[in-house]
């Protein structure tokens, strides 16, 4: 019985085994994100075919970068930029496959180069956001300074004089900056349908990433939902985590191996890009 094709190596002149190789390597590329090249050998390209091989996946829209055939790198982000409309840059390697930090923040600043994100500053942190994040103007930037500056100065007169300011001072003066409707915390919910006891677990998500937090400053994601009800409560807890997350509240993270999530953790974890699952939450807290 003769070799499989796998096994045999396609032949230069058997086009359509390579073809079929090419694509297997793209699927697996796109599932994974990433994938050294020793991948090409192991699917049964040659090495006399792998430069060809290689041209016909950047053709096909993957980039090749040293040992590695990666998805996209600004491709990455942008699709971890839908799930979570912002990401911190002291971490931004940890959001995409097959690059170095050098090369995230390269990629990063790309998208933001070209429109489509931007640098945004929280408390002292920068990140990276989605263009659809509600953000200052460039005008509305100089115009929040200039206010920023009359209240300081106001705020040490008020200190040096043994007096306070006015409420209505301070709100007209950062009036256009604020919504007049307070800010909803994590774990609150604009469905006038959700029974008492869902809001109340709700409610509780802030509280449980902190009670269950790790040294590395980290909340598993399968443990928060079993401790807010498992499997019943997953949907609710998955939806204010997302929207933690879009308000620039929460940072999810993806687990660094697929092969470390049990069927069952798995199946706690939020979905994020490329197949993989968003096993770990941090709070992104607000610094005086």
């Amino acid at each position: 019985m003769g070799k499989s094709a796998k096994a045999r190596g396609c032949a230069p002149e058997d086009p359509k085994v390579l073809a079929e190789a090419v694509a297997a390597i793209a699927k697996l590329v796109a599932d994974e994100g990433a994938v050294p090249k020793t991948a090409l050998a192991k699917h049964g390209i040659p090495r006399a075919e792998a430069a060809r091989a290689l041209e016909k996946l950047a053709a096909s829209g993957l980039e090749i970068a040293g040992k590695i055939v990666r998805v996209p790198l600004q491709k990455q982000l942008t699709s971890q930029l839908a799930t979570s409309s912002v990401l911190p840059l002291r971490s931004i390697d940890s959001y995409v496959q097959g690059a170095n930090k050098r090369d995230a923040m390269a990629a990063a600043t790309e998208l933001v180069a070209a429109g489509r994100a931007r640098f945004v500053v929280r408390s002292t942190e920068l990140l990276l956001a989605s263009v659809d994040t509600p953000t200052l103007a460039e005008r509305d930037l100089h115009r929040l300074e200039s206010a920023v500056a009359k209240l300081a100065a106001a705020v040490k007169l008020a200190r040096r004089k043994g007096g306070t300011l006015l409420r209505a001072d301070v709100e007209e003066a950062l009036r256009g900056f604020v919504s007049a409707a307070p800010p909803r915390p994590i774990g609150s919910t604009r469905d006038d349908r959700v029974t008492g006891t869902k809001l109340a677990l709700l409610r509780d998500i802030g509280a449980s990433i902190d009670e269950h937090r790790e040294s590395s400053g980290l909340t598993w994601v399968p443990k928060l939902v079993r401790a807010l009800g498992g499997l019943p409560a997953r949907e609710a807890v998955h939806a204010e985590l997302l929207r933690g997350a879009r308000a620039g509240q929460l940072e999810l993270r993806p687990e660094s191996g697929m092969g470390r999530l049990s069927e069952e953790d798995a199946a706690l974890c939020l979905a994020g890009p490329q197949g993989s699952r968003l096993s770990w939450v941090r709070r992104i807290e607000e610094k005086s």
